[in-house]
């Protein structure tokens, strides 16, 4: 818990816990102060709120004598040190026992931030400076603590001593990388939501976690027959993370499925190494998943991407499913570029991501396309047909989000380089067969038509002059 490098830095993290301990606490708190801190003792005796100060111990352990003062005086909140010797874990696990209905009030410097990250970058810092933000959301969910406010406030800029351009451009892109590294001052209020330690589990290696969403009112087909379809998959292992289904709906034999409320939610539960996205009605072909899984395998890339078709249904009839009235490939080509993915945002049920590659991504699925886009190269199945097929009862496909204006993009110089001289090639194409009708429909109103032909070519001719 200690702060990141920065002249003020200690200085401003002790006024804005301060300013947080008033704003959460009310006159009839008792609240609990591990640390002598004499601003705030004398605020909180303006409120006339019932307080008590005791100070760390030189071991990782608070003394029998502080322990039982604790206890006793049952307090509502307290407020841990804005920079102390324990361990986060030591003050939870200690916190979680002597004082088990208290709202714990902390704060500290994101070591995960963007300025702390900056400042290990340029040499400002000796490494890594107190925990991160990811870190301590992991470490409250172990110990068993929920989360009742968070507030999260960037350092000023400047701090770096960068040019102004391109210290907001860093910036930018580590956010993107992480979005936890927008914050760099983190004010925490936890409280025990049990006794019993619940350990987050691990990744499972080689598992398939998809999470179907059924919210939305416009899904055309059957959630049947998209878990009809998962059942079918050639990977076996593959558990579905089904979003907002308040139908229950039956679910296929064989298959791991677990009902949340959110996106969020099913986010959070999902254990496995790999990650895809579907919605309710969409189906996926028997090899979908396997081909993409075994294609990442063979090399080094964070996503895989398949060829997919837009089906457009309609209505069925009274109590039967919608029928499909046609469908199309998406015009991915041999190589598809970023502008065409991302103006396609249903391309999202066609892809599978490998978490272990992609690290602390933020994977929302609202947000998710643009920034796997900008930041990591996708390897394409561009052989073969489609297998997967993405369903809706409108023939015009949802408008993409707005890119946030600090979106960046990561591109090898060589991929640039081959990507400007593919355009110029097609464009040179596109020319050439401008100019070849051009010439033929010139040679066809010469001999077809010689008075049309000799009109045009005077008239152009005194539009040169």
């Amino acid at each position: 818990m200690k702060t990141s490098p920065g002249r003020d830095a200690s200085a401003a993290l002790s006024t804005h816990l301060h300013d947080w301990v008033l704003a959460r606490v009310a006159p009839d708190s008792r609240v609990a102060l591990m640390a002598s801190t004499p601003a705030l003792v004398a605020a909180l005796e303006a409120r006339a709120c019932p307080r008590l100060v005791l100070t760390e111990g030189p071991t990782e352990a608070l003394p029998p004598d502080a322990r039982a003062s604790l206890e006793r005086f049952a307090p509502t909140h307290v407020v841990l040190p804005a920079h102390s010797a324990w361990p986060l874990a030591t003050w939870l696990e200690t916190l979680r026992l002597a004082a088990p209905r208290a709202e714990v009030l902390w704060g500290f410097w994101n070591a995960g931030g963007a300025a702390g990250l900056l400042a290990t970058l340029l040499g400002q810092a000796p490494g890594r400076a107190g925990p991160s933000d990811v870190e301590v959301t992991r470490l409250l969910r172990a110990e068993g603590f929920e989360v009742r406010g968070r507030e999260a406030r960037p350092a000023p800029p400047g701090s770096t001593g960068l040019a102004s351009d391109t210290e907001e451009s860093l910036r930018a892109l580590l956010t993107q990388l992480s979005a936890s590294a927008e914050a760099d001052l983190l004010l925490y209020a936890v409280a025990p939501m049990s006794e019993a330690r619940v350990e987050a589990p691990a990744l499972v290696p080689g598992r398939l976690s998809v999470v179907v969403d059924a919210t939305r009112s416009e899904h055309p087909g059957s959630l049947d027959e998209t878990l009809f379809s998962l059942a079918c998959q050639d990977h076996a292992a593959v558990e579905v993370l089904l979003v907002g289904d308040s139908s229950g709906t039956p679910l296929p034999e064989g298959l791991t499925t677990t009902r949340y409320g959110t996106a969020r939610e099913a986010l959070a539960g999902a254990r496995g190494q790999y990650l895809a996205f579907l919605d309710a009605g969409s189906v996926v072909y028997p090899r979908h998943y396997a081909r993409l899984l075994d294609t990442l395998g063979q090399g080094t890339a964070g996503w895989a991407l398949a060829r997919a078709f837009r089906a457009t249904c309609r209505p069925g009839l009274s109590g039967r499913p919608p029928y499909i009235e046609g469908k199309r490939p998406f015009p991915l080509g041999e190589r598809p570029d970023t502008a065409h993915l991302l103006a396609e945002p249903e391309l999202l049920q066609a892809l599978v991501i490998d978490r272990t590659r992609v690290g602390p991504l933020s994977l929302e699925p609202e947000a998710l396309l643009p920034r796997l886009c900008g930041l990591f190269p996708p390897v394409f199945l561009a052989e073969g047909i489609a297998t997967c097929e993405v369903r809706s009862l409108s023939e015009t496909p949802p408008a993409l989000r707005a890119l946030a204006p600090s979106m960046r993009m990561l591109l090898p110089l060589s991929t640039l380089v081959e990507t400007l001289a593919h355009a110029r090639a097609e464009g040179a194409l596109s020319r050439g067969r401008v100019h070849r009708v051009v010439d033929e429909l010139n040679t066809r109103l010469r001999e077809g038509l010689p008075w049309l032909h000799g009109a045009l070519r005077s008239a152009a001719q005194g539009r040169r002059r």
